[in-house]
């Protein structure tokens, strides 16, 4: 029994049910899934877009179905809402398509369930979409694909749920801003930088360790003298500058200066010295 008919000429009651016992449940799915890519074609935006209304209905679905959602490799915020929005004549037709599987298998509803979470998973692998993007999307890549797909004020909230590209992609946007003449508070940069960092990138990393070690100077001076007031704060930017630079040089952002990281070391253990030395609180 093939299944491209599907929904057209009935073969039995239940064509779908008929074909997954006589292939099996995963190649019923998977069969059932190139059904769906006759009408989302070629076009990645399309079946993401697909991708994306499926993940947003999942995550308000049972336990099964929202975990699905959650381990897609698409981030909430990428398809939150995106059931309510508009979709395009192909991927509201591969919609349809699938409500007719759901329809289909509706007297065992875990079935229904399990099934349509197999179908997406699979479209998604075709499509190389979600947690199967990795084969294909680089890391600037996916920056970029964000900066183009967003609004800055969208780009904000996906890097505030822990996005670390968003974040990434939140600096980089403001930083273009800055070079285009518009007002750019410089904290801000230094904020998404510095969270990325914090998450682990070592662009971002690097970029913040230059400019701890700008301030570090600042604060030094070209005397080497320092109020002891101003140490605890020289003590937390060497300590972050330290940390950064270790997260740069080990994904090979930076080259390992084993000099620099010598006089820091030293210099941060002087300024934790004199904090003792003089009983003065963290910064």
């Amino acid at each position: 029994m093939g299944f491209f008919n599907f929904g057209k000429k009935k073969t039995s009651d239940n064509p779908l049910t008929e074909l997954i016992k006589e292939v099996g449940f995963h190649k019923a799915a998977e069969e059932a899934a190139l059904v769906l890519t006759k009408h989302l074609g070629g076009n990645k935006n399309i079946a993401l877009e697909f991708i994306l209304a499926e993940l947003d209905a999942a995550s308000r679905g049972d336990k099964d179905s929202s975990l699905f959602a959650i381990q897609s490799g698409i981030h909430i915020e990428e398809f939150r809402g995106s059931i309510n929005r508009e979709m395009s004549a192909s991927a509201e037709k591969a919609q349809n398509i699938m409500n007719k599987y759901s329809i289909a298998l509706l007297h065992d509803k875990h079935l229904a369930g399990s099934f349509r979470r197999e179908v997406i998973d699979f479209v998604m692998k075709m499509y190389k979409l979600g947690k199967y993007q990795k084969e294909e999307y680089s890391r600037d890549e996916q920056i970029k694909n964000l900066i183009m797909k967003y609004s800055l004020k969208e780009l904000s909230e996906i890097a505030d749920n822990g996005n670390v590209y968003a974040q990434i992609a939140m600096w980089y946007s403001l930083m273009v801003m800055k070079e285009e003449g518009v007002e750019v508070d410089d904290a801000s940069i230094l904020d998404w930088m510095s969270l990325a960092a914090d998450n682990g990138d070592g662009e971002s990393a690097n970029e913040y360790s230059i400019w701890l070690g700008h301030k570090i100077g600042e604060l030094v001076g070209s005397d080497g003298e320092i109020e002891t007031e101003n140490i605890p704060y020289l003590n937390s930017l060497l300590k972050s500058w330290l940390k950064n630079k270790k997260t740069a040089i080990e994904q090979g952002f930076v080259k390992n200066d084993q000099d620099e990281l010598r006089n820091m070391q030293e210099l941060y253990l002087w300024s934790d010295k004199i904090m003792q030395e003089n009983n003065l609180p963290p910064f």
